[in-house]
């Protein structure tokens, strides 16, 4: 557990580099982008600009490996800011 001493210079310093993009709203555009191109895949998790997607089988990871770049060039146009770099695909 954190005291608030330490979480408050955490939350200014991250106010003062511009991250004025949340980890629900990555999370949710991506999904949206994602669910495009297919639809049994889903966006579990975001962090240090990888995204982690989860897929049904190995088919679909291997379709979202192919097209990786398109998908993050797709995500980083959306949110007008380079926030994803890669796609880390894990299948259930």
């Amino acid at each position: 557990m954190f005291h608030i001493k330490q979480i408050i210079p955490r939350v200014i310093k991250g106010l003062k580099e511009g991250k004025n993009l949340d980890e629900i709203t990555i999370y949710k555009e991506s999904e949206k982008i994602l669910k495009k191109n297919t639809p049994d895949a889903e966006v579990f998790f975001y962090k240090d600009k990888n995204l982690y997607i989860k897929c049904p089988n190995p088919v679909i990871a291997n379709e979202i490996f192919l097209n990786q770049e398109e998908i993050i060039e797709r995500i980083n146009d959306r949110l007008n800011k380079k926030i994803v770099n890669k796609l880390i695909i894990k299948i259930k």
